[in-house]
């Protein structure tokens, strides 16, 4: 079991990889960033939000933090690993006055910690931002990702309870969506299964699932059946695909053994019973 959690991890961090690659080629590199700061001016009168984005070298985490200044998160952070150049700062005026934020206020930093990652700070497996040029219509679009594999388990509520928090964290954008993701449908075709879709639509929230995932980050210039191609390719050049067959025939032939020995014991014991004691 540990070393299947093991291969469902290591094979969510490629996939997630992968989808933040191709988002960055879609979206452009700044509307898919690695850090996003989160700043109010007039929170209770006019309610702007400033954002500030920014762009880590060979950084595949997205973290979002509320209520640091630029200026002490460029302090405190290693600047060599930023992206010069690739930094903006953005207006967003809240669509609601009445808008509850008190999830956001749940992560305001009030106590700035010189290392950034002991700073409470919301770490999001996939997100990027259009239209930031228009602050009227800017949206953010969230995603928790998922291989695709057995998805009725008791992971099931805490994965609903992701999407929710991540539509409430972002409520200030004018326009802003989560999905549960999967890299591909388990079922193969028609409704993917499992416990947490079921969830899904109890709580009134979508999946986006194999194909409809991957064409929400695919360039425009890449079609879904070359990619799967490709990525199929890449798999196997990643060695994973091995990884897997081992893992799985040794499991297997474990298996087959325990079923094999149980069936021996058995017939002897049959044919003990079968026979006769002699006189």
């Amino acid at each position: 079991m540990g070393l299947g959690r093991s291969f469902d991890s290591r094979l969510g961090n490629e996939i997630q990889k992968i989808a933040m690659k191709l988002a960055r080629v879609r979206y452009n590199d700044i509307n898919v960033p690695n850090i996003i700061l989160i700043n109010t001016e007039d929170e209770n009168v006019n309610r702007k939000f400033i954002l500030n984005l920014y762009i880590i070298k060979d950084n595949f985490q997205q973290r979002v933090f509320y209520n640091i200044k630029p200026s002490d998160f460029l302090k405190y952070f290693n600047n060599d690993n930023i992206e010069p150049g690739k930094s903006i700062e953005f207006t967003l005026p809240k669509k609601s006055p009445k808008a509850n934020l008190e999830l956001l206020n749940k992560y305001k930093i009030t106590d700035i910690n010189k290392d950034l990652n002991k700073n409470i700070n919301k770490l999001v497996d996939l997100l990027y931002i259009e239209d930031i040029d228009n602050s009227l219509k800017t949206k953010i679009t969230a995603f928790e990702i998922k291989s695709g594999g057995n998805l009725d388990t008791k992971n099931s509520k805490a994965n609903v309870d992701e999407i929710k928090l991540l539509k409430d964290f972002f409520k200030f954008f004018p326009s802003n969506r989560a999905y549960f993701a999967t890299a591909y449908n388990n079922n193969g075709k028609g409704k993917p299964s499992g416990d947490v879709f079921v969830k899904l639509k109890d709580n009134k929230l979508k999946a986006k699932v194999g194909k409809e995932f991957w064409k929400m980050v695919l360039p425009k210039s890449l079609n879904y059946k070359t990619f799967i191609k490709e990525y199929k390719q890449r798999f196997i050049e990643s060695g994973i695909e091995d990884e897997f067959k081992k893992l799985d025939l040794s499991s297997t032939k474990t298996k087959k053994k325990q079923t094999s020995k149980k069936k021996a014991v058995s017939k002897e014991t049959v044919k003990k019973k079968a026979i006769p004691p002699k006189n």
